[in-house]
């Protein structure tokens, strides 16, 4: 694009997304800075055959795209995850927000896709289709606690649960797993 702050919003919501994905049940994500390095050498913007291409290479089985648009003071970030091998679009989300509101961007979307995702396959856990919290952070160290407490850890699980309800105060089903 040819607004830099959007090129460095795209770069950072690629790191942000990524990382919020990461280690959601059985979803593992490329390093997003090795992704991005390897991205600069390619022609912007980059096309979805090209940008599977590097994915399979990366050993990856889907591809995340997205595209960045200035709506006056606010951003319209879309995204669109496809697999390496193919033309559907396995889910798609968009956010809008100020383009300084990288945290609203990053929950819109990721929480966006995940819905999609999970509609096609079972959550990662089998209290996630009830899960009444916005947060991702709060999400993410439930889902940790969980993975624990099926390895029968509990002292770690139990402090996830915790550190879940410190990002979220309201987070019902966290609060359950420590009775």
């Amino acid at each position: 694009v040819s607004d830099t702050a959007l090129t460095r919003l795209g770069s950072d919501l690629a790191v942000t997304i990524s990382t919020n994905l990461d280690g959601v049940g059985t979803l593992h994500t490329v390093d997003a800075m090795m992704l991005l390095m390897r991205a600069r050498k390619l022609d912007a913007p980059v096309a979805r055959a090209t940008a599977q291409s590097l994915a399979r290479e990366l050993g990856a089985r889907s591809v995340l795209t997205g595209e960045l648009i200035r709506e006056g003071d606010r951003v319209r970030a879309s995204v669109t995850l496809y697999p390496v091998s193919g033309d559907s679009a396995t889910a798609r989300a968009t956010a809008i927000a100020p383009a300084s509101d990288i945290e609203a961007l990053t929950d819109s979307l990721t929480w966006g896709l995940l819905r999609q995702v999970w509609q096609h396959g079972t959550p990662p856990s089998p209290v996630l289709a009830g899960l009444s919290t916005s947060s991702f952070d709060a999400l993410r160290a439930f889902l940790d606690g969980e993975r624990h407490y099926q390895q029968l850890d509990i002292t770690p699980a139990l402090a996830d649960y915790r550190r879940a309800i410190e990002h979220d105060s309201n987070f019902v089903q966290a609060y359950l797993r420590l009775e």
